[in-house]
């Protein structure tokens, strides 16, 4: 419900504010967690996700990307980071994971092979990247030392 209050002013119900909040933590998580960046006009997408060390993962399911949806998932099992993402075909996919700061990645898989990577140090983080394309769903594996 929306009142009119004092000088044009709008004033909305508690139901409105928890959905505002919900949305507004659903976006966090979809940026900062899951770290999706989509770039609708250019048909590109990032995934690389910053899963904090107490939480064993998160996903996110029919995420609304240009026309088309979208699912990510991460999770992180001791000393290995798995990423998981599905997209519209025909964008071009940067698929990765945040590690902590100064740790040494081991070996990099993207659907079970092993595959050429960067590593960017971000404030984030230590960021495992591999470009590829969103021809199909995609699984990363980062495995430190």
């Amino acid at each position: 419900m929306v009142e009119r209050g004092g000088m044009g002013e709008e004033k909305l119900d508690n139901t409105a504010y928890t959905w505002q909040a919900l949305r507004a933590l659903q976006r966090m998580a979809e940026h900062n967690f899951l770290g999706i960046e989509p770039n609708v006009p250019a048909s590109s997408l990032s995934v690389v996700p910053d899963v904090p060390e107490s939480w064993p993962g998160l996903s996110v399911q029919n995420l609304k990307v240009g026309n088309s949806t979208m699912t990510a998932s991460a999770t992180r099992k001791g000393k290995r980071y798995t990423t998981q993402s599905s997209a519209p075909a025909g964008w071009t996919l940067t698929i990765g994971h945040t590690l902590p700061a100064g740790v040494t990645v081991l070996t990099v898989k993207l659907d079970g092979n092993p595959v050429e990577y960067t590593v960017v140090d971000t404030t984030r983080g230590r960021e495992v990247r591999v470009a590829t394309t969103t021809d199909q769903s995609h699984t990363l594996e980062v495995t430190t030392g």
